[in-house]
């Protein structure tokens, strides 16, 4: 009786293990994919066009020769940074999706309910923090919102804004 539960153990402790590498190749596949991501976008007016990585970060920037004279300085500052926000909320929205692959890659939990049943799990904090993340402001520097809390009116810029 005992060897048969412990071959039975065994057996299970085996086909987690393989689960688990193959959810481990996975995840490093898809992270490895998630490096690799970029988005592109362009202006209204097509004169700016703005790739960036999966960081958010600029890794190529177009304008078009005649869009300073077309557009003014301010406008095409404007432009710029409306592209690189366009360009960098797509590469958010691909490291989310792929996120939520690798996450599902990882369920634990559906290997823990292999392992140990209906044993009640703890909470799941990685969620538990997905829930409560703040998007980042796109507002420029100077903007109230970047200063401004509900607790304070006192401007730290001082008196150079």
């Amino acid at each position: 009786m005992a060897l048969e539960f412990a071959g039975e153990a065994q057996a299970k402790i085996d086909a987690m293990m393989a689960d688990f590498n193959t959810r481990l190749a996975k995840i490093g596949e898809l992270q490895r994919k998630s490096s690799q991501l970029t988005a592109r976008a362009t202006s209204d007016d097509s004169m700016v066009t703005i790739w960036v990585n999966a960081a958010g970060t600029i890794i190529k920037t177009e304008i078009d020769p005649a869009a300073p004279r077309e557009l003014g300085i301010d406008g095409l500052a404007a432009a710029i940074t409306h592209t690189a926000q366009q360009a960098s909320t797509d590469v958010r929205r691909q490291v989310s999706a792929t996120m939520s692959e690798i996450m599902a890659a990882g369920d634990m939990a559906a290997m823990r309910q292999k392992l140990l049943g209906d044993v009640p799990a703890p909470p799941n904090v990685v969620e538990l923090l997905r829930s409560t993340r703040v998007e980042p402001s796109l507002a420029p520097p100077e903007a109230e919102e970047r200063w401004r809390t509900d607790s304070s009116d006192d401007d730290p810029r001082g008196s150079a804004w």
